[in-house]
């Protein structure tokens, strides 16, 4: 008989080697913000939340990782994850739609815009599903 009380770990290996995957150019583009944020930051301290989101992606990369590490889910993080991912989601399928309504062609790497909503929702739907079970059990065991 199956455990249910015992996640699934095939989304949480997506989910790491994809987000792995998305650091590479991220860091790159991370850079820029923290120089264009410390520019900007001496006249308008707003200026200083503009690489947040990249502090939020890697940190939350780092808790995928710890997740896998230590064996146990914690609510906190996959709620967070949910949030973050379900907000970007909406920011980039709204780019997408105004994109491709503007332009009304398809090139070749307009399918990139695709496949990064695609992969925004499928995180947001795997934290979702791994928060349930962190609140389930409050702090699942990994099989």
């Amino acid at each position: 008989m199956k455990d249910n009380s015992k996640p699934n770990l095939l989304p949480l290996i997506f989910i790491i080697i994809g987000s792995c995957l998305l650091a590479l150019p991220g860091a790159y583009g991370a850079f820029f913000l923290f120089m264009f944020a410390g520019e900007g930051g001496k006249e308008n301290p707003l200026y200083l939340l503009i690489p947040l989101p990249a502090v939020i992606g890697f940190a939350l990369l780092f808790g995928y990782i710890w997740t896998a590490v230590t064996r146990r889910f914690v609510a906190w993080l996959w709620a967070i994850s949910f949030l973050f991912n379900l907000i970007v989601s909406g920011i980039s399928g709204l780019a997408m739609f105004y994109y491709l309504t503007e332009t009304r062609n398809i090139e070749g790497y307009e399918i990139l815009l695709v496949l990064f909503a695609v992969w925004t929702i499928f995180v947001t739907a795997a934290s979702g599903y791994y928060f349930g079970k962190a609140r389930a059990a409050n702090k699942a065991n990994l099989p």
